[in-house]
């Protein structure tokens, strides 16, 4: 299992359907529920000026050691945003 912090300072609206997580075969893993950190990360809006703290919990394969988030806003049409995690 794989966890990782997310900071987000901008104003939109969280769903977080909208993150993914990649290891370094390209295989894609789900967001999970079970076992996740405290605080988890809530859906909903982002006022401007305002920040939100909290965790996303994905279920990943043990021999995966290589991991990229991918936001993709697909309600918003937005680009991709890739971000490297380190394990």
């Amino acid at each position: 299992m794989f966890s990782s912090r997310i900071i987000v300072k901008k104003v939109f609206i969280i769903i977080l359907s909208d993150f993914k997580v990649t290891d370094e075969n390209g295989y894609e893993s789900s967001m999970t529920t079970f076992g996740s950190k405290t605080p988890a990360l809530s859906a909903g809006d982002i006022d401007q000026g305002r920040k939100i703290r909290g965790w996303i919990t994905f279920q990943v394969e043990k021999s995966s050691n290589q991991f990229e988030l991918i936001y993709e806003p697909g309600f918003f049409g937005k680009k991709k945003i890739y971000i490297k995690l380190q394990n």
